[in-house]
């Protein structure tokens, strides 16, 4: 009998104790993943932080001219001569002669109208073609590309025909 109750004591406190720290560890464990979350949330926090500012010292390095352009995503007004005196200079830039370029304005769909451009030049499928379509695509107007069609001409030229359409609020 001195035995049992000793080891009942015993028994009772190691239950006691698991019925009270099982619930405890339970709830550290869930600290620790929730502090891991936060650490993870943290340190992506602070990598957008780093790429903001990175971004805004690329704006900042970028010409005041191109900068008003970029902050109108889409303009108040489609100036179509300052629209193709852009186009032509990035064909000259690429050695590229184009075609009439023919804009036609459809309808004002909801706060915007829709201005289509049709041009066509021709070239071989060379860096000049290659890098001028690059620069079309990376300008600071907004388009959608409706067409482009590419046609064998004489010896190893081709005929670029080019859709796109541009917008303007007015």
């Amino acid at each position: 009998m001195n035995i049992i109750i000793p080891s009942m004591l015993i028994a009772v406190s190691i239950a006691g104790g698991f019925l009270f720290f099982s619930p405890q560890l339970d709830r550290l464990s869930s600290l620790k993943d929730e502090r891991n979350n936060l650490a993870s949330i943290s340190q992506s926090v602070t990598d957008s932080k780093k790429r903001y500012e990175e971004s805004k010292e690329w704006f900042l390095n970028v010409r005041q001219e191109d900068q008003e352009k970029m902050s109108e995503v889409i303009p108040d007004s489609f100036d179509n001569v300052a629209f193709l005196l852009d186009l032509n200079n990035l064909a000259v830039k690429n050695l590229i002669t184009i075609g009439p370029v023919d804009i036609s304005s459809q309808e004002k769909t909801g706060v915007y109208k829709t201005y289509s451009v049709a041009f066509s030049f021709e070239s071989t499928y060379s860096i000049n073609a290659q890098k001028f379509l690059s620069d079309l695509e990376n300008s600071l107007t907004l388009f959608d590309l409706v067409d482009m069609q590419i046609v064998n001409g004489e010896g190893s030229r081709l005929t670029y025909s080019i859709i796109f359409n541009t917008y303007a609020i007015k």
